[in-house]
């Protein structure tokens, strides 16, 4: 387990844990923990597995799973939804930054996978992804992604805003030719 985050849906406590497994039988993902009993109590024996999500695992629209080397993930609300962000790479070694509706999740909605950008050298600079942090302002969720950087670029902070209405863009790029970050 590389990151967790905590988050409470509809008055129940949930863990998500991301795992960097990278094993031919299991290759990285992450898993959705309810963290109470039916009774709503927290004992020694009350978590269980509401979801598990594996590198490559397919959802509508034909978006897959990035998770092959996940390496951080965050989540934020907004209204009654709450978003899953993931950063890791995909099996082709693409750095890539993906966004879960965590609620569809939960009740194994295929749909819950809703967009995802990969590292395309470019305005996207995502690749060998570090560190996640998001916060929102104005109903909008901002992500900021550390990453490797290439031979000219040593290291890239990467600035990604979700709006649940338009989906991902990027907001910012910053990066440093002398020191890696």
């Amino acid at each position: 387990a590389l990151d967790v985050e905590t988050v409470v849906i509809g008055g129940v406590p949930y863990a998500v844990i991301a795992q960097r497994l990278d094993t031919a039988s299991s290759a990285g993902g992450f898993t959705v923990v309810k963290l109470t009993d039916s009774s709503g109590n927290i004992t020694s024996s009350s978590p269980s597995v509401v979801k598990q999500v594996q590198n490559g695992e397919a959802f509508a629209g034909s978006l897959n799973a990035a998770l092959s080397n996940v390496a951080a993930i965050s989540t934020e609300t907004i209204g009654s939804t709450t978003y899953l962000f993931t950063v890791g790479k995909n099996s082709a070694d693409n750095g890539t930054f993906q966004v879960y509706d965590l609620n569809k999740l939960i009740s194994n909605d295929n749909t819950a996978l809703i967009e995802e950008k990969i590292d395309d050298g470019g305005g996207y600079q995502l690749d060998n992804p570090f560190d996640l942090d998001t916060f929102q302002k104005d109903n909008i969720i901002y992500a900021n992604v550390t990453a490797e950087g290439s031979n000219t670029y040593r290291g890239n902070l990467t600035e990604l805003s979700f709006d649940p209405s338009t989906g991902i863009s990027r907001t910012k790029y910053w990066y440093s030719t002398t020191t890696d970050m």
